[in-house]
């Protein structure tokens, strides 16, 4: 039978896999190395983000929105908040998502 709390669930961002998002989806092709070390290592972290919050998954998402092409979406004044919605989704993808038994 389910009872969360005999369950513990770990959530985890990892800089590595945003290096790796970026580089799959072409992006941060704008930002030069210091800044693109800035948000792998101040940003996300050497340790990465445990449980990271909706504030920082979208504060890491505008530092590559500025830092990449933003691709015209027919959102005329909107369109880098609709890139920025959808780098969020790509980060969150990422986030490994762990349970275990602590009964």
């Amino acid at each position: 039978m389910y009872n969360q709390n005999n369950i513990m669930k770990t959530m985890h961002l990892n800089n590595g896999d945003v290096r790796n998002m970026c580089i799959r989806e072409n992006l941060y092709t704008r930002g030069d190395n210091s800044a693109y070390m800035h948000m792998l290592m101040d940003m996300v972290g050497i340790e990465g983000i445990y449980s990271p919050t909706d504030k920082q998954i979208y504060e890491i998402a505008k530092d590559i929105a500025l830092h990449s092409v933003v691709p015209n979406y027919g959102y005329g004044e909107k369109n880098f908040e609709h890139f920025v919605c959808n780098i969020m989704t790509l980060v969150s993808a990422e986030i490994l998502i762990t349970y275990e038994w602590i009964g």
